[in-house]
């Protein structure tokens, strides 16, 4: 039986190489980096409120604040993201090849590393 184009081309659901996931793992640890760097950054404007010394409005700390919580928020979501992200796109390139395993055993007469027997394949049960 010949293949159709469809079936000559790469499949689009790809595992990642190695080398790819290194390079996304170390993206998400330069995020996770950044995220102590700004939960720092967040912790030192509330000690600075309490300080006796103070540089800042409670106007300007309070913005200061926000701008360093919303900054931890957006970089904790896109961590999120980009792990959960990879995962998936693994889990479903993975799906898609035993599948076609399967569906390719199926045409060979093959189910479970078994042959169907041509009993079963006409839906006798002996």
């Amino acid at each position: 039986m010949s293949e159709s184009p469809e079936e000559e081309q790469p499949s689009a659901f790809r595992p990642f190489t190695k080398a790819e996931r290194i390079q996304q793992l170390n993206e998400i640890d330069k995020s996770i980096l950044q995220l102590v760097q700004t939960a720092g950054q967040t912790l030192k404007i509330l000690t600075a409120s309490q300080a006796s010394d103070q540089n800042m409005s409670p106007q300007e700390r309070r913005q200061a604040f926000e701008a360093a919580s919303n900054a931890y928020l957006r970089t904790l979501q896109s961590v999120d993201v980009r792990r959960s992200g990879r995962v998936g796109r693994d889990m479903e390139a993975e799906l898609w090849a035993k599948s076609r395993t399967f569906l390719e055993d199926l045409e060979k007469g093959i189910y479970n590393g078994q042959p169907i027997s041509q009993d079963r394949e006409n839906g006798n049960k002996s």
